[in-house]
């Protein structure tokens, strides 16, 4: 609502904050209800477009395959839902004002944050992680880390839990390439995270 006589410049202020809030409203995964893809590269672009240096950091659930075949899959969504309430309790509890929160799709989630807090988010998001996860499990099996399921083969084996692994982007937005630049680079550095073992946080600068 406006009150007459109006300035138009306000008017074209406020439409354009009216059409991103829809645009992010309405880009919600079903899931984890978080924002997704377009609402993701918009608050992205407008961080970029700010000029001043923040984190990126990719989270995914190592190990969530076994979980989800073994568990059946509406207990792997409920698993999904609860991540991304673990992750974006996570950023308000120990982040700032002005942290965003995003599921990317199936079990790849991100926060955009300072260089400050993002190491702090990471620990703090697989902190609670462990919350949403035993629920399904058990206790016996959270305190041993592993779980009894079937491989491909049909052969039962012991897997270990679902756990986060974090790649955090160090984003200097004078050396800004591209979003495809960006997921390029996160895929890279989560692949060092694995590699370095499941609950890894690897830090880079881009």
């Amino acid at each position: 609502y406006l009150a007459k006589p109006f300035d138009p410049r306000e008017l074209r202020a406020r439409v354009a904050s009216l059409l991103r809030l829809v645009r992010r409203e309405s880009d919600r995964n079903p899931t984890s209800g978080l924002p997704g893809g377009r609402a993701i590269e918009d608050h992205i672009s407008g961080r970029v477009a700010a000029g001043a240096q923040f984190a990126v950091c990719y989270i995914d659930l190592d190990n969530f395959k076994a979980f989800a075949d073994t568990f059946g899959f509406s207990h792997a969504d409920d698993v999904i839902r609860r991540t991304g309430a673990a992750i974006a309790d996570s950023a308000a509890a120990v982040g700032g004002r002005g942290d965003f929160v995003g599921h990317i799709g199936g079990d790849d989630f991100l926060v955009v944050t300072t260089e400050e807090n993002a190491e702090a988010i990471a620990a703090e998001s697989a902190r609670r992680f462990r919350d949403a996860v035993a629920p399904v499990v058990g206790d016996e099996a959270m305190s041993r880390g592993t779980f009894f399921g079937v491989d491909r083969d049909g052969s039962v084996k012991e897997f270990p839990l679902a756990c986060l692994s974090v790649a955090v982007l160090l984003v200097d937005p004078s050396r800004w390439d591209s979003m495809a630049h960006l997921g390029a680079r996160a895929a890279e550095v989560k692949r060092v995270a694995k590699q370095k073992g499941a609950g890894t946080v690897v830090v880079e600068k881009v």
